[in-house]
């Protein structure tokens, strides 16, 4: 219906219901003349089938007719749309009968015979005030919708400020994949999730889980061609299936342990390469994940990239600052030793701060016998003197 000039009578589709077949028609051709879409019915019974079959803007029932009164077309026309104009006509106005009318949702009451300049009038303002309950529910219902969609971006927001803040603040990488993993479940909602890193061996390792029933799979080694994960690993790109029973690439790799059928993954990426891969299953509602879900897990999983090669890099140079601390403390104590014994427990000292062993030992190569004699070892309480080094001799052969 094309948009109604300033000042011009709003125009719609009118229902008329009269057991007097010449008023129906009357009053169709009348309505009809004034622009408005009209349809007849001569009884309660055939105003319900067009009710059912069309959507009127307003209904204008006769008050007496056979069978159901007026009264049952107000009710059938309210069933589905409670807020549709019903006016009534009567040629046997009583106070009594207009209380009932209006008492039953009618918007107003005419009476027979009816002015012509009165019912358009009546239509008119019927009309006008449907216009104004359509324009109503559709700004409260976009309202609503934006309400929703703002409560959701500022909760999602508030979630990755924690995310953010979570991350930065640990650096201990078991720690920080469990931060990762909490804190994505709970941003989107999710029973069940994992971690897993890419290996210089090619596999998939997982490295945090979450869930019940989960944590048998820590540790767990996969190989990136044979899974979902791996997938996602390979390609770089986040994915969301809604059904992997129903996706031709996944069926086969379906698990048990899912609750539902939708499950996404993102990958854990950085400029210099991708680290691994987040996934989540299992919505706590039941229902399947969405776009705007993938889209939030893969906000999580950039800022999660970062904070673990962050804390790699941290790790590495701090490895490397204890190793070159070690050394050159090593190196002063050297320059100072007199015996050696005392060399030996230096360099063991050293040994220690750098490598986790069991235990340490100092061969000695004893150029007579041609072979290596065991002269200290750090699971004895004493060092023996140098000349009296009589452990084992192992042959330079073996």
């Amino acid at each position: 219906m094309p948009p109604r000039a300033a000042g011009a009578p709003t125009v719609g589709r009118i229902l008329i219901v009269d057991d007097e077949t010449r008023m129906t028609d009357s009053l169709c051709a009348l309505l009809a003349r004034a622009g408005h879409s009209t349809a007849g019915a001569y009884d309660a019974d055939g105003a319900e089938r067009l009710l059912d079959q069309d959507d009127f803007d307003v209904v204008l029932t006769d008050l007496r007719l056979p069978g159901p009164s007026g009264l049952d077309v107000l009710k059938a026309a309210h069933a589905n749309d409670p807020e549709r104009p019903v006016i009534i006509m009567t040629a046997y106005a009583t106070l009594e009968a207009a209380v009932a009318a209006i008492g039953e949702g009618a918007y107003d009451f005419l009476i027979k015979p009816v002015d012509q300049h009165e019912l358009e009038l009546t239509v008119a303002r019927a009309l006008d005030r449907r216009r104004l309950q359509k324009a109503t529910r559709k700004l409260v219902d976009e309202l609503r919708t934006s309400n929703e969609q703002l409560s959701r971006r500022v909760a999602e927001l508030d979630a990755l400020h924690e995310v953010s803040l979570a991350l930065s603040t640990t650096a201990e990488l078991p720690k920080l994949f469990g931060a990762i993993l909490q804190r994505a479940t709970t941003v989107v909602g999710a029973k069940h999730g994992s971690v897993m890193l890419l290996q210089s061996s090619g596999l998939l390792k997982i490295v945090a889980v979450h869930g019940k029933e989960s944590r048998h799979l820590e540790n767990t080694e996969i190989p990136v061609g044979n899974s979902i994960a791996g997938w996602v690993a390979m390609h770089g790109e986040p994915l969301l299936i809604e059904d992997v029973e129903s996706d031709p690439r996944f069926a086969h790799r379906n698990r048990p342990q899912f609750e539902t059928k939708s499950l996404m993954c993102a990958p854990l990426r950085t400029p210099n390469g991708t680290l691994g891969v987040i996934c989540l299953s299992d919505r706590h509602d039941g229902a399947s994940f969405s776009h705007e879900d993938l889209k939030l897990l893969s906000t999580v999983a950039t800022q999660a990239a970062i904070a673990i090669e962050d804390s790699q890099n941290f790790q590495t140079v701090r490895r490397q600052l204890r190793e070159a601390t070690a050394l050159h403390q090593l190196s002063e104590q050297l320059t100072e030793v007199e015996r050696t014994d005392q060399m030996v427990m230096a360099v063991f000292a050293c040994l220690d701060q750098l490598v986790v062993c069991d235990s340490l030992q100092w061969w000695l190569w004893d150029s007579v016998s041609q072979s290596l004699r065991l002269y200290a070892d750090t699971t004895q309480a004493h060092l023996p003197d140098i000349d009296n080094a009589l452990a084992a001799a192992l042959p330079v052969s073996a």
